[in-house]
């Protein structure tokens, strides 16, 4: 009976533990995003002072050199606020992330290591089979953050690169239509002055 005890006093002690630790999570990242929030204010209020100062200054090149840095250090802070969001995030439990092999799912998170443990699924689907084969992998959760990062870059780069590649064919549209216009406003021109001569 003492034994019995002692499984459900450690079972609650367990589900207590887990519990304090989801809400740590949370607070965690509730702070992350306060500070993220924080930082973005920074910015924006840093980049206005920025254009002020530009357009009313005598001596542009000091304090736009003072500008640049205070723009410098607020995009920095900016960017370690979501760093430091996106770490809290690959903790829970649940999340889906880039690994080496591909996206896997977070199953539990070590703080001691930093170890995310992730279940990644390889092959292919059969007719009743729900998946192919599920493979749980170890992995420091900066190296899945440098992973997201290297996505989230490349999403950005290509999306710069279409929307070049729009303003470009929008550019060259405008272009080919001025260029339809004169043409038909010489034709026009060139009908005129045939009809008159006539």
């Amino acid at each position: 009976a003492s034994e019995a005890e002692e499984n459900l006093a450690t079972s609650r002690l367990l589900k207590v533990q887990t519990s304090q630790a989801r809400q740590g999570v949370e607070v965690a990242a509730k702070v992350a995003e306060e500070e993220a929030i924080i930082s973005r204010e920074r910015l924006e209020s840093v980049h206005q002072i920025l254009i002020t100062e530009t357009l009313k200054t005598n001596d542009l090149s000091k304090k736009l050199e003072l500008l640049d840095e205070q723009y410098t250090a607020a995009t920095k802070d900016w960017n370690e606020a979501v760093e430091g969001r996106e770490l809290i995030r690959l903790q829970r439990r649940g999340c889906i992330v880039h690994t080496n092999f591909g996206l896997g799912k977070v199953l539990s998170f070590r703080e001691d290591d930093g170890f995310l443990c992730v279940s990644v699924e390889f092959g292919v689907a059969r007719e009743r089979q729900s998946s192919g084969i599920e493979a749980r992998l170890y992995t420091h959760i900066e190296d899945c953050a440098v992973l997201q990062k290297q996505r989230r870059n490349l999403s950005r780069a290509l999306m710069q690169d279409e929307d070049e590649m729009s303003r470009l064919y929008a550019s060259n549209e405008r272009i080919r239509s001025m260029d339809e216009c004169k043409l038909m406003s010489n034709e026009d021109n060139h009908m005129r002055d045939i009809f008159t001569d006539v």
